[in-house]
């Protein structure tokens, strides 16, 4: 493949995408955009004392949806399309790309159909960044050194003194230097595989990134684009309602309850892979995936799981187990019985989950040989057909 390194000044970066010079992607692999306000200021602070922040990894593309029919475009507010925009999908720096954007834009960026909302950083005299709306906003700071609003308006609304001194910061940021890999991987036979590979080559020490995920990424993302975008929207949603929600539960819930695999199979990356080709092959008589219907029909399950732990516990309870996987056998009992609605569970069901929770989670069931023993628990519940098998998970 051809790589091409070089230098991107962030003035730069940033000028190109409101332009519509460049237009930026998320390609079907990449997994959400995680950082809040605390990661941003972080960043920020970086950049501003010309620490290393790492390399980002860009794969030039003539058509990115050709190139990944499931690739999520990027857009700012004001941006607007450039004719002959040179297209690029962000391979790896998904998370400092959407911060810079976030701090150009006002705060909020649009990926898909879906909009994150972060910050404000302000500039304070006494303590310089925050994150908080003590002192000047940056954003504001960053679109009057861009050019992208008056300055004179700005000091008219504070100091002109405060405003020098922020516009210096924001000179200071947009003055910086990222290192960039420009790949072009259109030749490869298959890109997006390819693509796949340097993305968990770039992520295999990352603390954020669990081993599921980056299964998710490299195989679902590949070979069945429509599942992987499923899970990642189903994950979004839930997120709304569950900020602390753990993918490893979703994932392994959907792909081990909603296709049948073995939780030992989601461990292992070419098990994993082999099984997911195998699945990805069948189609239905309308010619849709398999594979996708039966993700779609066994997910909201993961949802009602959720609201039967308020309702056994609280409203709160979900954010404090300290194993999220026990969502996931709570689920396979929801899916297995078609209970969508926590409050159709029999009384004497919900003492039981209620009773099994607090065991498993207060005994740490899961952090030895989570696998083995989640398998088992979800065979038991598959295998029974009624109440809560309280009995036989205790056994278990």
């Amino acid at each position: 493949m051809r790589v091409e390194p070089g230098l991107v000044s962030v003035r730069d970066l940033l000028l190109k995408v409101h332009s519509g010079d460049w237009s930026l992607w998320l390609p079907s692999f990449q997994r959400r955009f995680v950082w809040d306000s605390d990661d941003i200021k972080a960043f920020l602070d970086s950049l501003l004392n010309g620490n290393p922040v790492g390399i980002l990894l860009l794969w030039r593309a003539k058509n990115p949806e050709d190139s990944d029919p499931f690739a999520l475009r990027v857009f700012v507010d004001e941006g607007r399309e450039g004719k002959g925009a040179e297209n690029y999908l962000i391979v790896d720096g998904q998370q400092r790309i959407l911060s810079l954007l976030l701090l150009m834009n006002g705060w909020h960026v649009k990926v898909g159909d879906m909009e994150y909302i972060e910050g404000p950083i302000s500039f304070n005299l006494a303590k310089g960044l925050e994150a908080s709306r003590r002192g000047l906003d940056l954003s504001e700071g960053m679109r009057a050194h861009l050019g992208l609003r008056d300055v004179d308006a700005l000091k008219r609304k504070h100091a002109s003194e405060y405003v020098d001194r922020l516009l210096a910061f924001c000179e200071r940021i947009s003055s910086y230097k990222l290192p960039v890999y420009f790949m072009d991987l259109d030749d490869e036979r298959s890109p997006l595989e390819k693509a796949a590979e340097i993305f968990i080559l770039a992520n295999r020490a990352g603390q954020r990134i669990t081993n599921v995920e980056l299964m998710l990424s490299y195989v679902s993302g590949v070979l069945i684009p429509e599942a992987s975008s499923i899970i990642r929207r189903s994950y979004d949603e839930l997120q709304a309602e569950f900020k602390e929600l753990d993918s490893n539960a979703l994932i392994r819930y959907s792909f081990g309850v909603g296709l049948d695999l073995k939780q030992r199979q989601i461990d292992d990356v070419e098990r994993f892979r082999s099984a997911v080709r195998g699945l990805s092959a069948q189609v239905d008589l309308t010619g849709r995936s398999v594979l996708s219907r039966a993700l779609e029909e066994t997910i909201p399950f993961f949802r009602s799981a959720i609201g039967l732990v308020r309702r056994c516990i609280g409203n709160a309870a979900p954010s404090f187990l300290t194993t999220q996987l026990s969502l996931v056998v709570l689920a396979t009992y929801m899916h297995s019985r078609a209970y969508k609605d926590p409050g159709k569970v029999p009384e004497a069901d919900v003492e039981a989950v209620r009773d099994w929770l607090v065991l498993v989670n207060f005994h740490g069931y899961y952090s030895a040989n989570p696998s083995g023993r989640l398998q088992k628990d979800i065979e038991t519940v598959k295998d029974t057909s009624g109440p809560f098998p309280f009995d036989d998970l205790l056994s278990n």
